[in-house]
């Protein structure tokens, strides 16, 4: 592979990881939430509400893929060029078990679950089984969460680590690694319930690290590249 492909990948793989992080978070931001106290209530919120819980959530686990995709990409990069490339490796096995634990998550949410709901206007005997699938939804949503912050926190220590990177930049990659363990203790305390609110501050926590390394990916690819030579 010649030189100014891999850059034209970096390139590639930076831009991508900066797009799919913000349009993730403009996703989120129109998640739609079901209103009602009683089942016939829901039903009815759900009718209103069916095509945007549809999008929502086949985007996030569109753009959840896509990332996981960038991300692989980005640890190999970090492997070759620093000696605690390791923690780049395992950081990347860990999120994608995060990536496919909360894709799982959107499915259940997005579409098996509001489609059970509409069948239980006939079969009431199913609302048990709705209930099942809710704290499923919630398990998984926080245990892929939670997946994709030790991730961070993995691919931060490979920054720190990493002794020709900049003061500055392991200053950040040591906050970035902090507000990932904060907001993996702040997800256990919501565990009981993981509303929109928590999935979109859980989102922009991951976000702010994605876009580091698609940032990472497009300045340091400039800097390695080849030097023109001197004319005599």
């Amino acid at each position: 592979m010649n030189i100014s492909f891999q850059l034209f990948v970096h390139r590639l793989i930076g831009v991508l990881l900066l797009v799919l992080s913000l349009l993730g978070i403009f996703v989120l931001l129109h998640h739609p939430t079901l209103a009602g106290s009683t089942t016939f209530a829901v039903q009815a919120s759900l009718k209103r509400i069916s095509s945007a819980i549809i999008w929502v959530h086949a985007g996030m686990i569109s753009i959840s893929m896509l990332l996981a995709i960038c991300m692989k990409h980005y640890s190999q990069w970090r492997a070759t060029k620093s000696r605690a490339g390791a923690w780049s490796s395992a950081a990347n096995e860990i999120f994608l078990i995060g990536t496919v634990a909360l894709c799982l998550a959107a499915l259940i949410n997005g579409f098996v679950a509001p489609a059970w709901l509409e069948q239980l206007a006939v079969h009431e005997s199913r609302e048990g089984i709705a209930s099942v699938l809710w704290i499923f939804n919630q398990k998984l949503t926080m245990w892929g969460g939670l997946s994709m912050l030790a991730a961070i926190v993995f691919w931060s220590q490979d920054w720190c680590w990493d002794s020709t990177l900049g003061r500055k930049q392991r200053a950040i990659a040591a906050l970035q690694s902090l507000l990932a363990i904060v907001t993996a203790i702040w997800l256990v305390e919501q565990s009981a319930h993981l509303g929109v609110h928590a999935m979109q501050a859980l989102w922009v926590v991951i976000s702010l690290w994605l876009v580091s390394a698609g940032v990472a990916l497009l300045c340091t690819q400039s800097k390695s590249a080849p030097a023109p030579a001197l004319q005599a």
